[in-house]
């Protein structure tokens, strides 16, 4: 899967801060199949990159500068949240260019809880996964090799099922700033 990305501030008339961004995204999955504990074992790769064209850094007085036509965090160069750095608070880093890539062991297992009790049966849950994972991702002013320099990396676990047609998932991810849980709907990716 690859997905290649440009997105511009959705005022074009009136816009008191006109933004773009660029961004490719690309995921491959390799089948180890099944195996006695497992319906399925799947290894997840992704790498996903960007800047923002019109982000611009202009001097404001004589010791300070302001940032403009940066986009917003939910649409720029950021990192840190529910699916890329999960080790991180939401928005944790943000800069006008970025480089994140993940690595994920998602084991489906055979055994299903929910098909020996009746009353869990009509939760539909088709099956259950756990999945450990990496992650690698830095920001920077500038797309250059910086973004491959001092790398932020998480590593973490997460428990998936696909319930009613919906992946559910609870991740636990641990950084160098701390531990955090997040609840979501949907693969990472």
């Amino acid at each position: 899967r690859q997905y290649l990305s440009f997105s511009v501030d959705g005022e074009l008339v009136n816009s008191d801060n006109f933004w773009t961004f660029a961004a490719f995204d690309t995921s491959h999955y390799i089948s180890f199949g099944e195996s006695e504990r497992a319906r399925q074992r799947i290894i997840a790769l992704n790498l996903w990159t960007g800047m923002s064209p019109s982000w611009k850094v202009t001097p404001q007085g004589p010791n300070s500068r302001v940032v403009v036509n940066a986009p917003p965090y939910n649409h720029g160069a950021t990192l840190g949240g529910w699916d890329r750095m999960r080790g991180y608070e939401a928005y944790r880093f943000h800069d006008k260019a970025v480089f994140y890539s993940s690595l994920e062991y998602r084991y489906t297992l055979k055994y299903n809880p929910t098909q020996s009790y009746d009353w869990m049966q009509s939760f539909q849950v088709d099956w259950f996964q756990t999945v450990p994972f990496i992650e690698l991702g830095q920001v920077a002013p500038e797309y250059s090799f910086d973004l491959l320099r001092d790398l932020k990396i998480d590593v973490g676990v997460s428990l998936r099922l696909l319930a009613a047609g919906i992946v559910f998932r609870a991740d636990y991810a641990k950084s160098n700033e701390g531990n955090n849980i997040w609840f979501m709907v949907n693969q990472t990716y």
